[in-house]
């Protein structure tokens, strides 16, 4: 069985994923479309502090990429689309029939929150939201004239809100645009294409699209184990018999190959078309890059500590006294290293950094700090 050592395992992640020569996967718009292609999703949160996490992601893997890129790839050419994977993501529209399983599991769950917080009051106006909110779309709960429920024991009240979250989970909405972390809503005919919107599902059974789900999250981190974690989140992968299945079984059609990491007890799992590439050595010119909380590459924090040596928590949602570092912090990997991380200021419209932790043993050279200038001057030109 194939064996590789951690740093040719964190190189083949680190070139598979274009971190360490921008534009890898091509110029221009062409360029993220072959990358969204290869790794199937990027991971959507509407948090603004530096840019959102799928704009960081884009801008540490292209040249291009400003604030406006994946809005216009999202909602003015709809190549790309706003919904469902592992969380909220953003995949290419040509994998829209793909997901129609998944987006059934999706309608279930929404009713199954609707019972759990009591607002089962809401379907008796579903029609009445619906039917005004053609008259205004595209639109937002906001804009419809609907006052809250009698009862709701968590989360939005808003009759509206709940209706049309409803209809969207349901396949009757779409999203138009956001407006901060506010989703815009229009008829889904109009966003989405009838070939694909109409399109049967195109897996006979469950064990066909699982997988083909399987397969498409091991290429969405560049290679995975077996064991359960972050990238099997979802509705059909963190069920662990039955991912254990679909890997033997893809396996054995020899679509996955299995290899193992030197100084780790885990078995590890490869598409085998990059199998070649998992081989191959690879030299890494020096370069710095700032990494998005929910990048890819970093999915898994347990599997970024194995490889790396690297323990990351994204603190966003803690309370202030329970932080180790801070609010909103990007790792910063140099060459095949994470070597720090810094917290950006929030008191400015402009890029500063508030605070910067090294690595315990790395110590700053100047061939770092010329890297690490220029890429903050990228970073600064990229928040505008």
């Amino acid at each position: 069985m194939l064996t590789l050592s951690k740093t040719q395992a964190r190189r083949f992640l680190i070139r598979y994923h274009g971190l360490d020569k921008l534009n890898t996967h091509g110029k221009n718009n062409r360029g993220i479309l072959r990358y969204l292609q290869k790794v199937g999703s990027i991971q959507y949160d509407p948090l603004n502090i530096v840019g959102r996490n799928p704009e960081i992601v884009l801008f540490s893997r292209f040249s291009h990429v400003d604030r406006t890129t994946l809005d216009q790839l999202l909602y003015k050419d709809r190549l790309l689309v706003d919904g469902y994977d592992k969380e909220v993501c953003i995949y290419p529209m040509s994998q829209y029939p793909y997901f129609k399983r998944v987006r059934q599991h999706f309608a279930h769950y929404n009713e199954l929150a609707i019972r759990y917080r009591h607002q089962e009051e809401v379907y008796t106006y579903i029609d009445d939201v619906f039917d005004e909110f053609k008259e205004k779309a595209p639109c937002s709960g906001k804009d419809l004239s609907f006052n809250a429920l009698n009862k709701s024991d968590w989360g939005n009240s808003r009759i509206a809100s709940i209706a049309l979250d409803y209809l969207y989970a349901h396949e009757h909405l779409g999203i138009h645009s956001r407006n901060g972390a506010m989703k815009i809503y229009d008829c889904i005919e109009k966003l989405i294409p009838s070939s694909y919107l109409l399109c049967e599902d195109p897996f006979e059974d469950d064990l066909s699209f699982i997988e083909w789900y399987t397969l498409r999250r091991i290429n969405s981190i560049g290679f995975y184990w077996d064991r359960s974690g972050p990238g099997w989140q979802g509705l059909h992968l963190s069920n662990s018999t039955t991912r254990k299945v679909a890997i033997r079984s893809l396996c054995e059609k020899g679509k996955l190959t299995e290899f193992r990491i030197s100084d780790s007890k885990y078995h590890y799992y490869v598409a085998t078309e990059h199998l070649k590439q998992l081989k191959t050595p690879i030299r890494l010119s020096p370069f710095v890059r700032f990494i998005a909380p929910l990048d890819n590459l970093i999915w898994d924090r347990q599997l970024i500590h194995e490889l790396f040596n690297f323990e990351y928590r994204w603190e966003v949602y803690k309370p202030v006294k329970d932080r180790q570092f801070g609010y909103y912090v990007l790792p910063i990997l140099y060459k095949d290293h994470f070597v720090g991380r810094f917290d950006p200021d929030r008191s400015t419209s402009h890029f500063a950094i508030d605070q910067i932790w090294w690595e315990e043993g790395f110590i700053p050279d100047p061939n770092f700090n010329d890297l690490f200038e220029k890429e903050k001057e990228r970073f600064s030109q990229f928040i505008g």
